[in-house]
């Protein structure tokens, strides 16, 4: 999936029709001149967390095609042993000496199984952070943040003239 950086335009005489073809084209906002620095910099902060938003969506989109594919690996892997299982049940009452490779075979796709388990389990755990990373981003109030920091830095400048 292609990735666009969110544009802003900036117009001092742009006309209704004018916004709405900017918005259908895609543009995430049309500000009007004048326009104060504080609705400039709201206006950016809301496009770079769009942004991220969208680049966490596109991973987590990945990543739950990944796990998908994994668990279907997995369950087909478990599939061939209970069947493996059945087979040996049926086939053989006892096991002997030579049937030693049968029982290692066997051994080593539930090994393989494991491998496949781990990895699932490490997707779900990269997949949960993600989300909460995804979480973090929608629920902070980047805008509140700048304000105050902003008004201190107001307060301070004003304070020292």
């Amino acid at each position: 999936m292609a990735h666009h950086k969110p544009i802003i335009v900036i117009s001092g005489h742009a006309e209704k029709q004018e916004a709405i073809e900017c918005l259908k084209l895609g543009t995430f906002n049309l500000l009007d001149k004048p326009l104060s620095f504080e609705i400039l910099i709201h206006t950016i902060l809301q496009a770079l967390t769009l942004e991220e938003v969208t680049l966490n969506n596109e991973t987590l989109n990945q990543e739950k095609e990944l796990l998908l594919s994994l668990f279907q690996e997995f369950t087909n892997k478990n599939e061939e042993r209970v069947s493996e299982i059945e087979n040996l049940v049926l086939e053989k009452t006892k096991l002997i000496q030579s049937d030693k490779n049968i029982l290692k075979k066997f051994l080593e796709r539930i090994s393989e199984c494991n491998r496949i388990d781990r990895e699932i389990a490490k997707t779900y755990k990269d997949i949960s952070s993600l989300l909460q990373r995804q979480n973090s981003v929608i629920s902070r109030n980047i805008s509140q943040e700048f304000f105050e920091k902003n008004m201190k830095f107001n307060k301070r400048s004003t304070n020292k003239q």
